[in-house]
């Protein structure tokens, strides 16, 4: 039975994996590569780097400038792919030796590849020290899996050994017991990405049935109490499942509550917070989030100390963190500026956003970049840069489509309408709006918030000569929907009705009298 297929094989040798390997490299990695490669790759060594070189100062991957760029330096390309495939297996293995020592995970597996090592070597004794050596990080960190590998390289060096005084029944029982807990883990995190799911589709669809199935799902033993044997990892993932039923019901204490109680489990087991840095802002974000409606005293507090958090310089993830810090910090002060309609205070932080998309990029994911853009051209014409809202409204819907977020990008394809009719371009309107139509109706993302405002852009008389009589009836429509539970989410993104009192009064978002 082959594993690969062709067309595997045709991704594993692509040209340009080189090239994405080198641009995601950081400065220290780059300047110890160059010293690695000097080292380990002897008389080839001016070759490999004037390739990473070349590689380096590309924006774009085009390997015609490739091929020109190195027949300058005297290179030759007759086996560039090679030499790129090759350069490329030579930045792995530099960088599992600069990172080696950078998590528990990498830790353990370069010990469980020294036991191996040492065991074909017939070095048994050295090897249980190594074993006992990564049991205890393994068991430290709750790696399961790899301790149950430790747990069998274990038992075949103790019966090589044959010594009277070890005996594989304790091995035994530590299996069983692991693979109890272990299993115990693979099922709240079963039940914690079920919950994402339904989080997920009741945020898309609002749909009756996804509160239900997420209802029915709180019902599993599991959630009912957390065994005594579960580990850090499970107890966590047990209150992150409640808080999510609490944040679709929008009871924003009892979430702030759980996530508190989460917080509170990772400050108690601080290598927890020091390995897993990632899953622990995501729960300080969403503490940060919920806040952001409290009073603003509390909400600057909670927000100071989000971005002062420091994540060890050594971490493998630090670049990632502090990514990870910059996105929440500004979409959450941004959401909050805005939710509370202080809309050019919202406005003075654009740049600082946008230098620091540009900073961060390659450790923001597409989800991110979705949001803050979205944020972008919100904030743009909140204050009335209709133009710089465009802008970023175009760049968000031609880089993405609704997979990724469909939420944001429905949101964002009704505040490309708001942004021409602002602009006056009414033809664009007509071709916009049957366009958003038919994509709400196909996908059949039609609620009552949307209807109203594609109803409105139906018909050029409601837009093209100014017209307060409709404006009004909108908002009278509006406010007989916006304490639907159901319909909230949509007030989260855009503020209508701030929108339609600036078109009555003829001035931007920004300048409305709060």
């Amino acid at each position: 039975m082959a594993f690969l297929s062709k067309s595997d094989l045709a991704i594993f040798m692509k040209p340009s994996n080189a090239y994405e390997l080198v641009q995601s490299l950081s400065m220290s990695e780059k300047r110890q590569f160059k010293v690695f490669a000097s080292r380990h790759v002897l008389a080839a060594e001016s070759k490999y780097i004037q390739l990473f070189d070349v590689l380096e100062w590309m924006r774009e991957y085009d390997e015609t400038a490739l091929k020109s760029a190195l027949l300058e330096k005297g290179y030759a390309i007759k086996f560039l792919k090679a030499d790129q495939h090759y350069l490329y297996t030579l930045l792995l293995t530099h960088l599992g030796i600069f990172h080696k020592d950078k998590s528990s995970n990498l830790i353990v597996k370069s010990i469980i590849a020294s036991i191996e090592i040492l065991f074909d070597k017939g070095l048994f004794r050295q090897c249980l020290k190594e074993i006992i050596k990564g049991k205890t990080i393994a068991a430290g960190y709750e790696l399961y899996d790899l301790l149950l590998h430790l747990l069998v390289w274990e038992r075949k060096t103790i019966l090589q050994i044959a010594d009277p005084g070890l005996t594989v029944t304790a091995v035994h029982q530590q299996i069983k017991s692991t693979q109890h807990v272990l299993g115990l883990l693979n099922e709240y995190m079963f039940l914690h990405d079920s919950a994402v799911s339904f989080r997920q589709e009741i945020i898309k669809t609002r749909s009756p049935e996804s509160f239900r199935g997420l209802k029915k799902l709180l019902q599993h033993p599991l959630l009912k109490k957390v065994p005594a044997v579960a580990g850090v990892q499970s107890k966590i993932r047990f209150h992150q499942i409640h808080a999510m039923w609490f944040y679709v019901h929008k009871n924003q204490e009892a979430e702030l509550t759980e996530n508190r109680k989460i917080i509170g489990i990772y400050n108690q087991h601080q290598q927890f917070r020091e390995e897993y840095p990632l899953d622990y802002l995501a729960i300080y974000s969403r503490i940060l989030s919920i806040t952001k409606s409290f009073a603003a005293t509390q909400f600057a507090n909670e927000l100071r100390d989000f971005r002062a958090f420091e994540p060890p310089y050594h971490s493998i993830h630090y670049d990632q963190v502090k990514a990870n810090i910059f996105v929440q910090s500004y979409m959450i002060e941004l959401s909050q500026l805005l939710n509370s309609k202080q809309f050019a205070t919202a406005g003075k932080l654009l740049p600082e956003l946008r230098a620091g998309l540009k900073y961060h990029k390659r450790f923001i994911s597409p989800v991110a970049t979705l949001s803050l853009q979205f944020i972008s051209a919100y904030t743009s014409f909140s204050i009335g840069d209709y133009t710089g809202a465009r802008t970023a409204v175009n760049d968000l819907l031609n880089q993405f489509d609704g997979g990724i977020r469909p939420d944001i990008y429905n949101f964002a394809r009704l505040l490309n309408l708001m942004i021409h009719l602002e602009l006056r371009n009414y033809s664009n309107i007509k071709s916009s709006y049957e366009s958003v139509d038919y994509y709400f109706k196909k996908n059949k993302k039609l609620f009552k918030t949307e209807n109203l405002i594609l109803k409105f852009f139906s018909n050029p008389k409601n837009y093209m000569n100014y017209s307060k009589k409709q404006l009004l009836e909108l908002q009278e429509q509006l406010e007989k929907i916006k304490e639907l539970k159901i319909e909230q989410f949509a007030l989260n993104y855009i503020d209508f009705f701030t929108w339609i009192t600036a078109r009555l009064e003829k001035i931007p978002m920004a300048q409305v009298k709060q």
